[in-house]
């Protein structure tokens, strides 16, 4: 797109719009806000025109004043809109707004990741219901697309029975290694430090992972049953 004039782009009613938008005060700006900005952008400064990063958004912002906005705020804005659709992020905020939790464009642009939308959609109201901060919801998404590690390598698959109990002992006792150094421990520990809403917070994900290490012992002792029924000669 052509850098455009200000006749060009103060003639439309978006423009207009999108300056009643930015007049509303910062502690009132949450998702929606910026989704609804993102949405004027790119009436103003569509994605489907050729060559729509060259200079259209910056010619936007300085039409807008330095003051208001910057031409980084109203491109971050357009990638928000355009990564969810208004049912689904609907959804998300409801169902966080139901657990007491708040969802930022970050959670929501981490969510757009992901391709599968079941999983999208899987992983948006787990995080709307338990509160996860941003780098937690990634993490799940890493884990959720098979990548443990910090460069994305691919998890490695467990040949046999040995394998996989070797590999669940490892990771039990480098969970339980790290969890005292931040949870116990007297110098390093950090409950001490937790606001009301974090404890709450890490509360509901402890029940989480309450509930998923009682699916572990009852896999753990399928498999011992299973073990013991072959010794024996009754499997």
């Amino acid at each position: 797109m052509a850098k455009q004039s200000k006749s060009q782009v103060a003639g439309k009613s978006a423009f207009a719009q999108l300056q009643d938008h930015l007049s509303i005060a910062e502690g009132n700006r949450d998702v929606e806000w910026e989704y609804r900005l993102g949405k004027l952008v790119d009436e103003l400064c569509p994605r489907s025109t050729r060559g729509y990063g060259h200079g259209a958004i910056q010619t936007l912002a300085d039409e807008l004043g330095i003051a208001r906005t910057s031409a980084n705020k109203l491109w971050n804005a357009r990638k928000l809109s355009s990564s969810i659709t208004p049912q689904e992020l609907g959804k998300l905020l409801k169902t966080a707004k139901t657990a007491g939790h708040a969802l930022t464009a970050s959670h929501v642009l981490s969510l757009a990741t992901i391709r599968d939308e079941a999983t999208r959609v899987e992983l948006g109201l787990r995080c709307a219901q338990h509160g996860w901060g941003v780098r937690q919801l990634r993490w799940e998404i890493h884990r959720s697309q098979g990548k443990l590690s910090q460069g994305g390598a691919p998890v490695a698959k467990l040949a046999t029975p040995d394998d996989a109990l070797f590999d669940l002992l490892d990771r039990s006792k480098n969970w339980l290694s790290r969890f005292e150094q931040v949870w116990f421990h007297r110098e390093t520990g950090m409950l001490h430090t937790l606001s009301k809403k974090e404890t709450k917070r890490l509360a509901a994900l402890l029940d989480e992972t309450l509930d998923v290490l009682a699916e572990l012992r009852s896999a753990a002792d399928e498999g011992r049953r299973q073990i013991r029924a072959m010794r024996s000669g009754t499997a």
